[in-house]
């Protein structure tokens, strides 16, 4: 009963020592511009091992070896301009330190960069997209907006091209489109020359 009662002590001190040794997370999310990045990489209070765990590159587990002072985490297998996200977990008494942070950070934000309307569709333009975003297509009527569509992104940094078919009624037809981000953040289509979110056409029968 005694032997019983000591595995089950150390299998409920393995558990909770292993829950606590993996404390935090950072986590790094931009574009990959061609450099790698370098972790910085100390050791735990009782100077007996390495204060980072594991490294996550788009959720997939990297084999690379993190014990050591400093690490390169290798990006060449990305192709140019695609999205990353970084995950360095660590233990809880320590914080391992990303010295080129910037090197991921595209520096490009959202834009649309044309809204049109013609006989048969809405199109417009973008770029700086990020993945897993959608565009809301909205009509106005009776002053409330009601939505139409929704169109998945295409994800890219460089131009994007969208297209989406319409059947214009009678009159006064206003629209507008809705960049909606993955994180929630939401972009309007919008004039250049003034703070507008709305682009107008009208189509008379």
């Amino acid at each position: 009963m005694k032997k019983v009662i000591y595995c089950l002590l150390v299998v409920f001190f393995t558990t909770v020592f292993n829950f606590y040794s993996s404390a935090g997370i950072i986590t790094l999310s931009g574009v990959y511009l061609g450099k790698n990045i370098y972790v910085q990489n100390t050791l735990t209070v009782n100077l007996k091992s390495f204060c980072t765990n594991d490294v996550y590159i788009n959720d997939v587990k990297s084999t690379m070896n993190v014990n050591a002072t400093a690490f390169e985490i290798d990006l060449s297998h990305l192709k140019l301009n695609a999205p990353v996200t970084i995950k360095i977990t660590y233990k809880n008494d320590c914080k391992p330190q990303i010295l080129n942070p910037y090197v991921i950070k595209a520096g490009i934000s959202f834009q649309f960069n044309s809204f049109t309307v013609d006989n048969s569709a809405i199109v417009w333009t973008t770029k700086g997209e990020r993945p897993k975003g959608k565009f809301v297509i909205e009509q106005q009527v009776n002053k409330v907006w009601v939505l139409l569509s929704e169109v998945p992104n295409k994800g890219s940094l460089v131009m994007n091209d969208y297209s989406f078919k319409m059947a214009h009624k009678q009159g006064l037809n206003v629209y507008r489109v809705k960049y909606v981000e993955a994180d929630g953040q939401v972009y309007l289509t919008m004039d250049k020359l003034f703070s507008q979110c709305i682009w107008y056409l009208s189509f008379f029968g």
